[in-house]
């Protein structure tokens, strides 16, 4: 274990692969190091002005649908395409047993996840929760929201396969497009926040100071 926050930064970027301010943070993050910006921002200026690394930083889309078709969006791709496999197996409705298999598995995790996960990262786009707390108020989300939706559907006499998988679907699709644009907005607020710092890391020191 490095003995001060300087040479732990040092592993991480060198060793470790981190060649972003993002990527070092997440790197810390993951190691549960708890190092605010200002710290890691002044450790990485002194370690920039030794000449031992060197930052960039991957720019952010400037506009919403920039940012869909960048590799940040990738998770919204997905979320929005099991709800699609899963209403063509429901609608299908084989007893092939891929088919079978495919339907439960992805039927189990629209019931008990995804919508979850669509409304927490809609709630808490930045990075207020740890992994360990998502993925437990996703299951927690899930189930309130699948419950409330079977209810609502058999209040009408509609709570069949068809109907639930649809109307799931439905709600994980809006929201999820609504999770993507404030996880942008998020992302965006905190890339010009950095984006000074950045700026600072990447120019040469002034000989002259």
């Amino acid at each position: 274990m490095p003995a001060t926050m300087k040479e732990l930064v040092k592993v991480i970027a060198g060793g470790g692969g981190a060649t972003t301010l993002r990527a070092i943070r997440r790197k810390l993050e993951e190691s549960r190091i708890e190092c605010s910006d200002e710290e890691l921002i002044g450790i990485l200026k002194e370690l920039q002005s030794e000449g031992y690394l060197s930052l960039t930083e991957r720019p952010m889309p400037a506009s919403f649908s920039s940012y869909l078709v960048d590799a940040r969006s990738w998770w919204m791709f997905v979320i929005f395409m099991i709800p699609v496999v899963e209403v063509f197996l429901v609608v299908l409705d084989s007893y092939d047993p891929l088919s079978v298999f495919l339907r439960a598995v992805l039927g189990l995790g629209l019931l008990g996840f995804l919508p979850g996960y669509s409304s927490q990262r809609a709630l808490f786009p930045g990075r207020e929760l740890s992994n360990l707390e998502r993925v437990i108020l996703s299951i927690f989300l899930s189930v309130v929201i699948s419950v409330s939706i079977g209810v609502s559907l058999g209040a009408v006499y509609w709570f069949t396969a068809g109907p639930n998988v649809f109307f799931l679907s439905a709600y994980v699709q809006s929201v999820t497009v609504a999770a993507a644009y404030r996880s942008f907005v998020s992302d965006r607020k905190r890339s010009l926040g950095l984006l000074g710092h950045e700026r600072l890391l990447r120019e040469p020191a002034d000989s002259s100071q």
